[in-house]
């Protein structure tokens, strides 16, 4: 059985695994200073996006040359030396969650994302915001000015 989530620790049972949009999250989020940062942060998510797009291809037609391929460039991606410590960060976080975002190989019918799912609770999850600000006194920070 594999559990599929954003990387939420109470998800963290049985085979696990992880989100490609909420993976990515960290390097989306780094704010770089120089040029050379600009340019590190724009090549990493490049290339990460490179690599799901490959992981998309590989579950329409699955083959161990493909799996080989994909999972190289991944451990090459999260090696890379940026030069920029937000980005190192975030690379090595990545490495941290290598089986988790690469699972899909070992089992091409799971998904990459959860962003169905997450759209499917959305509404259930605003009302719930907006229900608990007003019980605690706080309707005005919700509706825009």
């Amino acid at each position: 059985m594999t559990i599929f989530s954003d990387g939420a620790p109470q998800f963290n049972i049985f085979n696990h695994a992880q989100c490609w949009f909420h993976a990515e999250r960290p390097l989306y989020k780094v704010i770089p200073v120089t040029e050379q940062q600009v340019q590190a942060q724009f090549w990493c998510r490049t290339w990460f996006w490179a690599i799901y797009r490959d992981l998309k291809a590989f579950k329409a037609a699955p083959s161990e040359e493909k799996s080989e391929q994909i999972m190289a460039d991944f451990h090459a991606l999260v090696r890379t030396d940026t030069g920029c410590k937000p980005i190192q960060d975030a690379l090595e976080g990545l490495a941290k969650i290598e089986k988790e975002l690469l699972e899909v190989l070992n089992d091409p019918s799971l998904p990459l994302h959860n962003n169905l799912s997450e759209s499917q609770i959305r509404v259930h999850v605003k009302r719930r915001k907006i229900s608990e600000a007003m019980q605690g006194g706080k309707v005005a920070t919700l509706l825009p000015a």
